[in-house]
């Protein structure tokens, strides 16, 4: 048996997720641990968060360490982790995870969807139709006026 173990704790922080419009954010509760005492790093489509401080231990002058180890799977979810933000405040660990941006969003289908109150399908079929109506009405006018 690792003698060193019986000078750890190991813990599990507590995690919770904040959903945004344009990110999700993990917060988590480190409270006592300092900024350089964490690691954040992702590896293989997930994010692994580590931290180690040492205490003593309550009435005593003998001296302990608190650990953890957090695996956050992140691969197949829809964010850019090459821009991933952290922030450390107040104990807490913030993991900033921007969201991908789609194509239908650039063109600002999810929007419309809840503007007009309609299905996506809907939105779709408008713009198509409108599409079909502004070449046909280019075509006529080309036709009528050549030059």
């Amino acid at each position: 048996m690792d003698t060193k173990s019986n000078y750890y704790d190991y813990f599990e922080p507590f995690c919770k997720w904040q959903s945004g419009e344009t990110s999700n954010t993990l917060r988590v509760h480190l409270q006592g641990f300092q900024r350089d005492q964490i690691n954040v790093k992702v590896k293989f489509g997930k994010i692994l968060i580590e931290g180690e401080r040492e205490y003593v231990l309550e009435g005593t002058s003998a001296t302990r360490w608190k650990r953890f180890s957090k695996e956050i799977p992140v691969e197949g979810r829809e964010y850019k982790l090459c821009n991933m933000k952290t922030k450390f405040e107040a104990g807490v660990l913030s993991i900033i995870l921007p969201k991908k941006v789609h194509k239908a969003d650039q063109l600002g289908l999810n929007k419309l969807v809840s503007t007009l109150n309609v299905t996506r399908t809907t939105v779709e079929v408008m713009l198509a139709v409108s599409m079909g109506l502004a070449v046909g009405a280019y075509g006529t006018y080309k036709l009528i006026f050549p030059n």
